[in-house]
């Protein structure tokens, strides 16, 4: 009988090691290639000052870019028992943790922009 798996022979853990790089480093290449291209066309469109503005902003994104989520999600990834009731308070706080960057961002623009010498 035939459950449909022969086909395939075991992979190893080195060879699944080597593919998961391959393949993320082809993910991540592609990413760069994307985002350069489209870096160039944006300072094509825009003056010097106006993409240095936008370079600013970038900056104060990426830094709630990397709180946004406390951790939650990798928390949640790496359990062995995951109950729904944790999933949507870890949902919550990543909405709740958004809400509050989102202010933070909105209140502190006057001030962030102080902070740059754009005010």
């Amino acid at each position: 009988m035939s459950n449909g798996h022969e086909r395939y022979p075991p992979v190893t853990t080195p060879a699944a090691i080597l593919h998961a790089l391959r393949w993320n480093a082809v993910v991540r290449t592609t990413g760069q290639l994307g985002t350069w291209l489209i870096t160039i066309f944006v300072m094509r469109l825009l003056s010097p000052v106006d993409y240095g503005l936008m370079g600013l902003a970038t900056i104060l994104l990426g830094l709630f870019g990397l709180i946004n989520e406390l951790g939650a999600i990798p928390a949640i990834i790496q359990r062995q028992q995951v109950e729904q009731s944790l999933i949507r308070k870890v949902f919550g706080l990543v909405l709740v943790s958004n809400a509050s960057l989102y202010v933070a961002a909105f209140a502190g623009a006057p001030y962030f922009a102080a902070l740059f010498g754009e005010a």
